[in-house]
């Protein structure tokens, strides 16, 4: 190989492709054994939805403690434990550094409400993954009947480099090998174009985190 003297080669597609830079990422982010506690909590949807309620209102509801993992805590313990939760997840996310840019994927049930040139503001968590695989999973999701008018929508975001997105573990049964990017709270999305494949509406997305 030469050294290109002052040139900047790019990488060939093909070769890109072979190499797994979410994986190196993910390997140089080592956790404590804490973080990686309250990590598997939330990747595991333990604790995201409160986790996530907490962010969007700024505290509970008896029926948020009820839905999810709270259930068999008071509304005080419930809120104590998203809020613990959240500021472990804030501590990863601020020590987080993405090496280069990276494409994950998201998938949500209200895309009727998300188009080309929005810019939102995520008060809470933006759970992704590399694996587009995985985010078509969540679209299964949704209940015709009770959400006829909601339209499933895959997120492809482009993460720039240097961005607060912090890889987490997942064990949850069912989901060998799945992998996650968690982008840190008050990301803005921008919604930059929006193409069909196959009937499946996908819209192209670049998160902005606070840089380090």
């Amino acid at each position: 190989m030469g050294s290109g003297k002052g040139k900047t080669r790019r990488v060939s597609t093909s070769l890109a492709s072979k190499i797994d830079v979410f994986s190196l990422y993910e390997a140089g982010f080592p956790l404590s054994k804490v973080e990686r506690l309250f990590a598997l909590g939330y990747t595991s949807e333990e604790d995201d939805y409160l986790v996530n309620q907490l962010a969007r209102h700024g505290s509970l509801r008896e029926t948020d403690r009820r839905d999810r993992a709270g259930s068999g805590l008071s509304l005080e313990e419930a809120e104590a434990l998203a809020a613990e939760s959240t500021e472990v997840l804030d501590e990863i996310c601020a020590r987080a550094c993405t090496p280069v840019d990276l494409e994950v994927w998201r998938g949500i049930n209200h895309g009727d409400q998300v188009n080309v040139g929005d810019v939102i503001t995520e008060p809470s968590f933006v759970s992704t993954s590399p694996d587009r695989r995985l985010a078509e999973y969540f679209l299964e999701w949704v209940d015709e009947d009770e959400a006829p008018h909601q339209e499933a929508t895959l997120l492809q975001i482009r993460v720039p480099a240097g961005s607060k997105a912090a890889p987490l573990p997942v064990e949850q049964p069912g989901f060998a090998g799945a992998r996650e990017l968690l982008l840190a709270r008050n990301t803005v999305l921008r919604v930059l174009a929006e193409r069909d494949e196959n009937g499946q509406r996908i819209l192209e997305v670049v998160a902005e985190t606070p840089l380090v």
